[in-house]
């Protein structure tokens, strides 16, 4: 059965928080500023906040080429073990 419209959003809502949250851990931890992140990874220097905000839901590419400039696999990118762990559906929700 499909989750309704409401869970459905939250669970986007919480997913882009966590992944906001992942760019930000992985960032600091290089001890990089927003403005240093966004020239490497070719973005508009506003974006990293508005993605570490959740403010934004980014494109794959993008999230392609964040995964690269912290030299990671996009699998690993989406890893959120150090952030808690990625909102999960039960199962009577997929």
């Amino acid at each position: 059965m499909p989750a309704e419209p409401l869970e459905e959003s939250l669970f986007l809502r919480e997913a882009q928080i966590m992944l906001g949250e992942r760019i930000k851990q992985l960032r600091e931890g290089r001890g990089w500023s927003q403005d240093t992140f966004a020239h490497l990874a070719g973005l508009n220097r506003a974006y990293p906040h508005r993605l570490e905000t959740a403010k934004v839901d980014m494109r794959f590419t993008t999230l392609l080429k964040i995964a690269r400039v912290f030299g990671l696999s996009p699998a690993e990118f989406m890893q959120f073990d150090d952030v808690g762990q990625c909102p999960q559906r039960q199962p009577s929700e997929q």
